[in-house]
């Protein structure tokens, strides 16, 4: 009955530190500035993400996003408008004030 038990010990142990790895590989963190330089570049052509010319690559824009700020930080002016009117060159783009 020991080895059994000894076992299914040693099967949990393998579980919880299959389980931390995972989500040590999965925390988030922040870029360094060499992985900026190389995630965020003028000549790449998928999203605008700083309003003006960092944009990220066309794989990596299709990838799940969140903006999220406090009212009247600039959402709109400095991410959504910017990819829409830089879409305008292949797509119709029309921006409706309310």
């Amino acid at each position: 009955m020991s080895l059994f038990r000894n076992l299914a010990y040693l099967n949990a142990a393998r579980q919880w530190l299959q389980y931390l790895d995972a989500r040590q590989q999965n925390q988030g963190r922040f870029l360094t500035e060499k992985e900026m330089r190389t995630v965020l570049s003028p000549s790449h052509k998928g999203l605008v993400i700083d309003g003006k010319d960092a944009r990220l690559s066309h794989d990596a824009s299709f990838r799940n996003m969140a903006v999220i700020a406090t009212t009247g930080s600039g959402k709109t002016s400095s991410f959504i408008v910017p990819n829409l009117m830089s879409m305008g060159s292949s797509h119709e783009t029309e921006i409706k004030a309310r």
